[in-house]
């Protein structure tokens, strides 16, 4: 928990939006690992493709299980929700309606740069030379196809 206080730190010297974030421990649940909360900060903007949203980062939950992951993969898990902070919420539209992307190419590119930066404090061990390794190890199964094919 401490590492992780420490690497939110020297996030949020790139990043200031990280700077006031709480870390907090919750119990296990079966719908997440770790989790971001956000307050939305304004309407959305109008851009190429649908919209987005400015956010601003309030609390990172992390449920005790994944401390019994790996340092590693713990850390991954929480790199990946600082990038939830300080990537803005995109909607892309299809068929008249709006549907949230929860990791788009703003959200990859982010994580990418935040894991270098992670990496160059020596808080992780792998390294990864393009958005695309981070898009493969993020997704693992489940998402990586369609997430590669939308985005490269």
């Amino acid at each position: 928990m401490e590492q992780m206080q420490k690497l939110l730190k020297i996030f949020s010297k790139t990043y200031p939006k990280l700077e006031n974030v709480e870390i907090e421990v919750v119990p296990d649940n079966s719908i997440f690992v770790a989790q971001c909360l956000v307050e939305v900060a304004g309407k959305f903007i109008q851009v190429k493709k649908g919209r987005i949203r400015l956010v601003v980062p309030q609390k990172i939950l992390i449920t005790e299980c994944a401390f019994l992951k790996d340092t590693q993969d713990l850390f991954f898990i929480f790199i990946h929700e600082c990038t939830h902070g300080i990537t803005p919420q995109r909607e892309r539209k299809v068929k008249n309606n709006y549907i949230l992307l929860d990791h788009s190419r703003d959200f990859y590119n982010n994580f990418f740069k935040l894991l270098k930066i992670a990496k160059e404090n020596k808080f992780l061990s792998q390294s990864f030379n393009s958005v695309e390794e981070v898009m493969k190890k993020d997704n693992q199964k489940e998402n990586m196809k369609s997430d590669l094919q939308r985005f490269t």
